[in-house]
């Protein structure tokens, strides 16, 4: 009985291995940068997360702080220093800034989603009780699945608070899977473009 169970659990596996190498990583689908940008480092950054939903807008606000913590960068989500229950303004942003000494300002909004249709093969899925009939089912040419996936474009903007200028934007596209951390690895790929590019 033993035996059948682990033979059993082989075969999720076969099934679910194809289902996750389907995840695509993040890419960038478009990029500007101040051309009269001169190479400041940003080290004090307010993170502010646009999102309808106020626990999305703070997981996601938490976890690219992490990161960047996480790289010795200080940087502070806008829920600690914002008010969450009114609309924000320049007036309510810059006073916040300038309390708490932060160089530069890193707002992430939803721009665009869309959804795709992902096929993958998956492996028989009726185990025989019998070994033999259980390494056929694994060794036998499986059938074609599909799923619908929301894509996400996620546009972030680096203001510098001295001249309250852009300096820097970013716009990603990211697979999003119905769960905040499906998205770290969208915050993931912001950070390495702003450390790419020298302003972290």
């Amino acid at each position: 009985m033993k035996t059948y169970a682990k033979l059993c659990a082989i075969v999720l596996i076969c099934i679910f291995i194809p289902l996750a190498a389907c995840t695509k990583k993040p890419t960038v689908s478009d990029f500007w940068m101040d051309e009269t940008y001169v190479g400041q480092q940003y080290g004090r950054i307010l993170v502010i997360g646009a999102a309808k939903k106020i626990t999305y807008k703070n997981l996601f606000e938490g976890e690219l702080v992490n990161q960047l913590r996480s790289l010795g960068i200080e940087a502070v989500p806008s829920y600690e220093i914002l008010p969450y229950n009114s609309m924000l303004t320049r007036e309510t942003v810059l006073t916040a800034v300038k309390k708490y000494d932060i160089d530069s300002v890193l707002i992430t909004s939803l721009v665009d989603s869309t959804k795709k249709t992902v096929y993958y093969a998956v492996q028989n899925t009726n185990p025989y009780i019998y070994y033999n009939g259980l390494y056929d089912a694994i060794r036998l040419p499986g059938r074609t699945a599909a799923y619908d996936v929301e894509i996400l474009f996620l546009k972030t903007n680096l203001y510098d608070v001295s001249s309250e200028k852009l300096v820097w934007s970013v716009t990603s596209e990211s697979e999003y899977r119905y769960s905040i951390k499906s998205l770290n690895s969208a915050i993931t790929l912001v950070i390495n473009k702003l450390r790419q590019d020298g302003l972290i």
